[in-house]
């Protein structure tokens, strides 16, 4: 089944039916053979077998009614598919099947030409439903209903409901079509503003264009989108003009601000960046008192800097915490400028910046930043002393953060840029079951987690948990291999106990014993925040290879010995990516342990090569790590070892780590994490070094 080779699958299946009527496993069975009878469309024999697993008791028969409504769906059976659409939704709790469900009983009773039916659905929907672009899109579906049943009126009503609510959304441009196809006069500025929204440019500008026309005394808002739809549209210098013309003529207007630095933006696709600055202090010179000339000041020195105009970019930061302490980029502006600084070899003033920041915002989530780079440039300045006593005050103060565990390596290896730290020369990976490791944790966590008198810490799931409907429903649907949806129940059940300590333990190996590794680390790493410990490494040993284990070793050590990698940061990018879900999808549609996107994967198999590639193949944990692994040797091929901007272009791209490669000075590591302009490849790279000293730690032998 798993293979994609249905006959075999079917073959077996109904053999196993038939020749073990009583085991245990007969309703699973029964399930993958309803699902093998759809792969060929099969539905009459599906919905038999779906029936057949509904005589057993089940905690997932929304599941198995839904399915069985959707074969009735396929073989054009309305009737019978609403009744089995109603059983799902008897049952169902999550709000987004409850949506799905509503949605296809109404395609049913569409079918029936049952348009009031129809309709009822899509309110109930829209009752609950929050979501701006799912709201269009349902009244889109209800105009297109009441079109249907006759009803114009009531049809144009919710059409223009859609666009003038949701003019962000695709179905309110849908919905606009309808509109204008049916000659129903709509306002040209919320027409602009659809049409734009929907990448319609064109279209925008001349709707925005009448309504000027037409509304001589407008408050001059359809400039700053007509500026905005130009701009899209690849035409600068008229996006310039329609920012000016607010700027110009409606100098009250809420928008005048962003006006500004929008249009700076544009002169910076244009590639004018002296222009850009010009016009961020510009408007900071005449706005002083604008919610954005902070941030506009703020702008203009990250582009300076980006130019590696240093001396201007101090001028602006300088300018910015001198004018506005009060702004929430004041303190990075002081990090920044020490930046500029220790770029232009200019150490002590860095220092002078620094140490700014320290005294004037102690709090600021930079602060530790701050003083790692106190120690740094002391450490290069040769004052040893004083050097150690800034890095040691991080490493105190946050000896597992990223500047914590760069503290300890600057210290460690008496360098100001040491490089990504050497390989460990063995591994020591110890047993999952270690009685002895397991034993003191056990009786760590009963020294402080307030048991009751008579409760004793088990490894085995205690009753109330054992009997718990989250738990049953996400093992009998893991049981059918629904993981997706089992995944959603179990998130319940661990969030269901998040302030229990004990059950936050059990739930950890009971997940690892499962194969689920990703919520038995989140369950470990929610122990250690409940515990009084300050740091990991005050934790028993035990719960740290909970938190940080080393799952899939073969694969994940066997690609790295074939690659020449150090196994320890395949170890951490993969927890990194996936937390070692085999099955994890990101939003991106990242697939896999270490989360190929599917376009990638055919570069990779074309490149390495690899024949009869397919992306489903991603899930296969054997071909994801190939893949990852040999994607990250690649990287620190071209960057001649280098993991920094390695892992930089693995998160951000190969092309971005260059560039960033190319702004860094003598390819000093500290100041290539300072460079990365993009928030995302910065903390990815961070998070991989502090993961990475953490499995060096545990297993480096």
């Amino acid at each position: 089944f798993l293979s994609g080779d249905y006959p075999r699958a079917l073959a077996a299946l109904e053999g196993f039916d038939r020749d073990y009527p009583l085991d245990a496993h007969r309703q699973p069975a029964l399930f993958f053979l309803a699902r093998s009878y759809e792969r060929p469309g099969d539905w009459e024999q599906a919905i038999t077998a779906y029936r057949a697993y509904l005589i057993e008791p089940t905690l997932i028969a929304d599941q198995v009614y839904e399915r069985i409504g959707d074969a009735y769906t396929q073989l054009q059976d309305p009737t019978a598919a609403l009744v089995a659409y109603q059983e799902a939704l008897s049952t169902a709790s999550r709000p987004g099947q409850t949506f799905r469900l509503r949605e296809k009983m109404a395609a049913a009773y569409l079918e029936q030409n049952a348009y009031d039916e129809a309709l009822a659905q899509y309110e109930a929907v829209l009752e609950q439903a929050q979501s701006d672009a799912y709201r269009a899109q349902v009244l889109y579906r209800m105009g297109q209903t009441h079109r249907a049943a006759g009803d114009e009126e009531a049809a144009i009503s919710r059409f223009r409901q859609a666009v003038d609510s949701y003019p962000k959304a695709y179905a309110a441009y849908l919905s606009l079509v309808e509109l204008i196809q049916a000659g129903v006069p709509v306002d040209e500025f919320q027409r602009g503003l659809v049409d734009y929204y929907a990448g319609a440019y064109g279209p925008a500008v001349e709707a925005f264009y009448r309504y000027i026309e037409a509304t001589p005394d407008h408050t001059g808002d359809v400039h700053y989108y007509a500026g905005l739809a130009f701009r899209a549209a690849g035409s600068p210098e008229l996006a310039i003009r329609e920012f000016d013309r607010l700027i110009e003529a409606h100098p009250a207007n809420a928008r005048v601000g962003q006006a500004w630095l929008e249009k700076a933006q544009v002169y910076i696709t244009m590639g004018d960046y002296a222009q850009a600055m010009r016009t961020y202090r510009q408007f900071a010179d005449d706005y002083p008192q604008h919610e954005l000339a902070a941030e506009a000041i703020w702008r203009g020195a990250r582009l300076a800097e980006g130019q590696q105009e240093y001396h201007d970019a101090i001028a602006a930061y300088t300018d910015l915490t001198t004018r506005y302490p009060d702004s929430n980029h004041a303190a990075e502006a002081l990090f920044r400028a020490g930046l500029c600084y220790y770029r232009l070899n200019k150490l002590d003033r860095a220092l002078t910046f620094w140490r700014r920041l320290i005294k004037e915002y102690p709090t600021a989530d930079n602060v530790w930043a701050a003083h790692f780079w106190v120690g740094k440039t002391l450490l290069r300045q040769g004052f040893i002393s004083s050097a150690q006593t800034a890095l040691q005050a991080v490493i105190e103060a946050q000896p597992e953060s990223y500047y914590g565990v760069r503290a300890h390596d600057l210290l460690l290896a008496k360098s100001a840029t040491p490089g990504w730290p050497a390989a460990p020369g063995n591994l020591l990976l110890p047993p999952d079951d270690d009685p002895t490791n397991q034993a003191e944790a056990e009786e760590w966590l009963a020294s402080w987690a307030d048991l009751s008198p008579d409760e004793q810490i088990t490894t085995t799931l205690p009753a109330a948990v054992r009997e718990d409907p989250y738990l049953q429903r996400g093992e009998e649907l893991l049981g059918v291999g629904l993981r997706a949806e089992a995944m959603l129940e179990f998130d319940a059940l661990r969030k269901e106990f998040e302030d229990d300590p004990l059950r936050q333990y059990q739930l950890a190996l009971y997940f690892r014993a499962q194969g689920l590794y990703a919520p038995s680390i989140r369950c470990a790493l929610r122990l250690l925040k409940l515990s009084p410990e300050s740091t990991l490494e005050a934790a028993p040993r035990f719960i740290q290879h909970l938190a940080y284990p080393v799952y899939f070793p073969d694969l994940l050590l066997g690609e790295a010995a074939a690659n020449g990698i150090d196994p320890l940061l395949v170890v951490a990018l993969t927890r990194q990516e996936s937390f070692f879900d085999d099955g994890a999808e990101s939003w991106a549609g990242a697939i896999g342990l270490t989360q190929i996107i599917p376009s990638t994967g055919e570069w990779i198999a074309l490149k390495m090569p690899w024949p009869d590639y397919q992306p489903d193949d991603l899930y296969r944990p054997y071909l994801n790590v190939k893949f990852g692994v040999w994607y990250l040797a690649q990287a620190l091929n071209d960057f001649e070892g280098n993991a920094f901007p390695a892992l930089a272009g693995y998160n951000g791209g190969p092309r971005n780590a260059i560039r960033w490669m190319e702004a860094t000075e003598d390819g000093d590591p500290d100041l290539f994490i300072e460079v990365i302009d993009r928030r995302e490849p910065a903390l990815y790279v961070k998070e991989i070094y502090r993961q990475h000293a953490i499995y060096r730690r545990l297993y480096g032998g």
